[in-house]
């Protein structure tokens, strides 16, 4: 199959390695001259870890990614541990950074096949029953079976996809009135010893529980650093969703009151990033009316980032869109489509849901408690329920215990053939 990926982010990179692995002719068009890894730590959730896995990528994920056994909450205050959700020990919950990634799939992308071109700026796009078809700027149609647009959270793609549907405005992001500023440093600029700062001591996720605010950490000791994302929650005159011009001196002013960790951190920060939280509403579909072109990742689901599911959401879409295409030789692109988003997109959107609660949880917005421990033996027999309360045992089984590939895999199984598809 001819398939044509529409930008060489992470969950582009992602598709074309999956995908030219699995024999597919993938060319990616990326508008950048360069990769452009930037960004701060990315983590790789339990079921998304076995996508991974399950293309053979454990050895090399193990060099550039930490493994982590828990997520950790913490008062911001204090530094006090409230609570520990121990997830599945089968499974790896990976963090590494956005730069190390990027690179790891661009070199596996490559090796695979997949053609990357720079510079390459869409003009428009657009399908019928027979083919899929990109415009270039340069007036070159580049012709495909599938389009995959991985062109982000302000994906240009997502208007021409439902222009069919309501006002193009409609479907742009929901901006959040929640702001984050990040930076990441190296651990010798706040210790010589790891293990005596709550920062450092492991390298679960750390969420830091504030009122107003809230602190997402995570410590690299493969790369000897840590990533610090400080939310403060109110209006902002920051225009777009990004830039590099974070105030470190409001920041340090607002988390003054916070752990030593916390102000050590901000004492010795220059400068940092500040970005808007924002998703994308929820789509009537992910693909064209004609089922060629297809939405993928931020451009589809884009969430907030509070419960470290982006990525690991976006590997799980493209794991099942990869077993559909081997599973269904039959069957049509928009009948293998139309199953890919069957399967897909009740999660994300229910993931997404979690993400937004997690975003006012963690700023003392909610009265769900964080008080009690957990373990992974209590898991063990909890039967996952996605539409349990966030704060059950239940939804978190669910949400870290997910097989992807397999729930694709049970889907067929009761449509049984592709005529029913």
């Amino acid at each position: 199959m001819k398939i044509v990926i529409i930008g060489a982010g992470l969950g582009g990179l992602t598709a074309a390695f999956a995908l030219a692995t699995a024999g597919h002719d993938v060319q990616v068009l990326e508008r950048s001259p360069t990769l452009n890894p930037t960004g701060g730590g990315i983590s790789i959730r339990p079921g998304a870890s076995k996508v991974l896995q399950s293309w053979g990528l454990k050895k090399l994920l193990e060099r550039i990614c930490d493994r982590s056994s828990s997520v950790t909450y913490r008062e911001l205050k204090t530094g006090e541990i409230r609570r520990t959700i121990v997830d599945s020990p089968e499974h790896a919950d990976w963090g590494t950074t956005r730069r190390a990634m990027i690179k790891l799939l661009h070199r596996l992308a490559t090796q695979a096949g997949a053609r990357i071109r720079f510079s390459a700026n869409v003009a428009r796009v657009s399908d019928d029953a027979a083919q899929a078809t990109v415009t270039l700027e340069n007036g070159e149609d580049v012709v495909a079976d599938v389009v995959l647009a991985a062109d982000g959270i302000k994906s240009q793609t997502r208007r021409a996809v439902l222009s069919d549907v309501g006002s193009p405005e409609q479907w742009d992001p929901n901006v959040d009135n929640t702001t984050f500023y990040s930076f990441d440093m190296a651990v010798s600029k706040l210790t010589d010893d790891p293990s005596s700062m709550k920062l450092t001591e492991d390298t679960n996720i750390t969420a830091w529980k504030g009122d107003g605010g809230f602190v997402i950490t995570r410590y690299s000791s493969r790369f000897k650093r840590v990533g610090l994302l400080f939310a403060i929650e109110g209006e902002t005159d920051q225009k777009g969703l990004w830039d590099e011009n974070g105030d470190i001196e409001y920041v340090r002013r607002f988390f003054a009151g916070s752990c030593s960790d916390m102000v050590k951190a901000l004492g010795i920060a220059k400068t940092c990033d500040r970005w808007r939280i924002a998703e994308v509403p929820n789509l009537p579909r992910w693909s064209s009316p004609a089922g060629r072109i297809v939405l993928l990742g931020d451009a589809a689901h884009a969430m907030h980032p509070n419960a470290a599911q982006g990525y690991s959401t976006i590997i799980e879409d493209i794991g099942v869109l990869q077993f559909l295409f081997a599973s269904l030789p039959g069957a049509t692109v928009p009948q293998i489509v139309s199953v890919w988003q069957a399967v897909c997109k009740p999660r994300a959107e229910r993931i997404k849901e979690f993400s937004r609660w997690n975003t006012k949880h963690l700023s003392g917005k909610t009265r769900a408690a964080i008080g009690v421990p957990h373990a992974y033996s209590l898991l063990e027999s909890v039967v996952p329920d996605m539409n349990a309360d966030f704060s059950s045992l239940e939804f978190w089984k669910w949400n870290v215990d997910y097989d992807a590939v397999d729930e694709a895999r049970k889907y067929l199984g009761r449509k049984a053939t592709p005529s029913r598809l």
